[in-house]
C-alpha cells in the first residue's frame, strides 16, 4: 500500500515535467521523442491502474511509431486533457490523505477525522468507478471483440474485489 501511494505521488509530482516534454516534442514535431515520452507515460499510467488512459497513450505511441501524425494531431488535445484530469483527481485524493495524516498527528477531534476520511473515500470511489467504467469500455470490449473471453472472468474477479 505504501509503495502504491508512493507511485501515485510520483505520478502526480512529475506531471508538469512530462506534460511540458510531451508538448514540446509535439510542437517541434519530434515524433521519435514524442513516441518515447508517450511510451513512458503509457507504462506509468498502467502501473497505477489508469488502464484507459494507458490505452490512449498506447494508441498515440503507435501513431507516432507508424508516422500517423494526423491521428496524433486529431487526438492530442483530448489526450492531454485526459492526462490533466487524471492527475487532478489523483492530486485531490493525495491531498485528502495528507490532510487525514496531519489531523491524526495533531490529535484532531475523531468526528472531524472521520468526515475527512469519508470525503477521501468518496473521491477514491469516484476515481475507481471512472477507472472501471473506462476499463470496461476499452480493454474489456477490445478483448471480447478479439475473442479473448477470459477477460470476462477477470472483470468478474475485479468486481468481486471491489464489492468486499
Amino acid at each position: 500500500e505504501a509503495f502504491y501511494q508512493e507511485m501515485l505521488q510520483n505520478y502526480v509530482e512529475v506531471y508538469e515535467k512530462k506534460r511540458e516534454d510531451i508538448d514540446s516534442f509535439y510542437q517541434r514535431r519530434d515524433w521519435h521523442e514524442y513516441e518515447t515520452a508517450v511510451h513512458a507515460l503509457k507504462s506509468t499510467s498502467k502501473t497505477i491502474g489508469a488502464n484507459d488512459f494507458s490505452s490512449q497513450a498506447f494508441r498515440m505511441e503507435e501513431a507516432a511509431q507508424g508516422g500517423d501524425t494526423g491521428y496524433i494531431m486529431d487526438h492530442y488535445d483530448v489526450f492531454m486533457e485526459e492526462y490533466r484530469s487524471l492527475v487532478n483527481r489523483l492530486s485531490r485524493i493525495e491531498g485528502q490523505i495528507r490532510g487525514i495524516r496531519g489531523m491524526l498527528d495533531k490529535n484532531a477531534y475523531c468526528p472531524d477525522i472521520l468526515a475527512q476520511a469519508a470525503a477521501a473515500n468518496a473521491a477514491l470511489n469516484a476515481f475507481s468507478r471512472e477507472l472501471l467504467s473506462n476499463h470496461i469500455r476499452s480493454c474489456v470490449v477490445n478483448d471480447v471483440r478479439a475473442g479473448n473471453d477470459e477477460v470476462i472472468d477477470e472483470l468478474l474477479a475485479t468486481l468481486q474485489k471491489l464489492m468486499k
